[in-house]
């Protein structure tokens, strides 16, 4: 799964909608393209973290970085 928000979109909540949708407030793991802190910003604001685990993806030859939830987060439903 993908998850990408148009810039129109940004600020409404929606990614935050979205993410819950895909992994509500369970333990998670996601890969964050390295070079967009944006969306790094917004992955920590949601209790995940960076674990240093990193790798190319396929399909764009971008490096990304691993971040993970090891918690269930409480009030993670927007």
């Amino acid at each position: 799964m993908t998850l990408y928000v148009h810039a129109a979109q940004r600020g409404t909540g929606l990614a935050a909608r979205l993410l819950y949708r895909a992994v509500g407030a369970e333990p998670a793991h996601l890969w964050v393209f390295r070079d967009n802190p944006r969306a790094q910003a917004f992955y920590l604001k949601h209790s995940f973290h960076g674990d240093g685990g990193q790798k190319t993806d396929p399909d764009t030859g971008l490096p990304g970085t691993r971040y993970v939830r090891h918690h269930r987060v409480p009030s993670a439903r927007p």
